[in-house]
């Protein structure tokens, strides 16, 4: 995924206010698959902008009912933004090793399989669709 440097972070973050995600993990099924849904408006209506989307597969995504190209670097394309916006993105999620992102072990001292999700910015995109790391305050 292509780095995200401070002028890209803050030309996103003054364009977008993100109002909610909702990411759901189904576990049951290998790949793990996830969905998000995010709500957010754009400051400027009609601009383009982008999510960070870096997990292995994106099925598909859905910008305010238009289907969008898959991702290219990590970076889920955004064009022709609305006011008000939902982002539908699903995708396949690869288990990490690295304790970022989603990662099973099993305790030897039990032996049962417990599962982690750590998303820190940077590894929050191999799990669910990231348009920006400032969630606006309720309206």
């Amino acid at each position: 995924m292509a780095a995200l440097t401070e002028v890209g972070a803050r030309t996103r973050a003054g364009l977008l206010d993100v109002d909610s995600y909702e990411v759901f993990l189904d576990l049951t099924v290998q790949p793990v698959r996830s969905r998000t849904e995010t709500r957010f408006r754009c400051r400027e209506p009609g601009a383009a902008s982008f999510a960070d989307l870096a997990a292995g597969s994106v099925p598909g995504a859905v910008l305010n009912g238009r289907r969008l190209d898959p991702p290219v670097d990590g970076r889920l394309a955004l064009p022709g933004l609305g006011a008000d916006n939902v982002l539908m993105a699903g995708a396949e999620v690869a288990w990490s090793r690295s304790g970022q992102g989603l990662t099973s072990f099993t305790d030897p001292a039990d032996g049962a399989t417990y599962v982690t999700l750590t998303c820190y910015p940077s590894s929050a995109p191999g799990v669910f669709a990231a348009s920006t790391s400032r969630i606006s305050p309720p309206r």
